[in-house]
């Protein structure tokens, strides 16, 4: 992944994919994507103060797994990589782009649970069936 590319503010909710470059591979791509749902759930996540903000942020965290899952079944039926490709993906995860998106989004986690996710059920039972693969 290049990390220039990914400096430009994108959301997939927008409908804006990361500006892929020749060389990179589908597995490479999909990584990139879920960068970008990564901080688009983050965003979601750190947006929440209280019980009504909670129960009201539920449709778009259950949209955005629901993108996860979609891009996760996608990847899934890629074909199976070459050398040459596994050493750009494992390069990719490397990036600090991805480490910040997925350190960013286990800061907002934690923060939600420490609150109890402000008393919203719906919330703490979507973010359960989230990060358990159940969405």
């Amino acid at each position: 992944m290049a990390a220039a590319a990914l400096s430009v503010p994108l959301t997939a909710e927008e409908g804006v994919q990361p500006p892929v470059a020749p060389e990179e591979d589908g597995y490479v791509r999909a990584g990139r994507e879920t960068v970008v749902l990564l901080h688009e759930l983050t965003e979601v996540l750190n947006g929440i103060s209280d019980r009504a903000s909670a129960d009201a942020a539920v449709p778009r965290v259950k949209d955005i797994s629901g993108r996860m899952q979609a891009l996760r079944l996608r990847a899934e039926g890629l074909p199976k990589p070459d050398s040459e490709q596994k050493l750009r993906f494992r390069k990719h995860l490397g990036d600090q782009e991805v480490r910040t998106a997925v350190q960013g989004f286990m800061v907002a986690l934690l923060n939600l649970a420490q609150t109890e996710a402000y008393g919203s059920e719906d919330l703490l039972n979507t973010l359960t069936e989230m990060v358990s693969g159940k969405m």
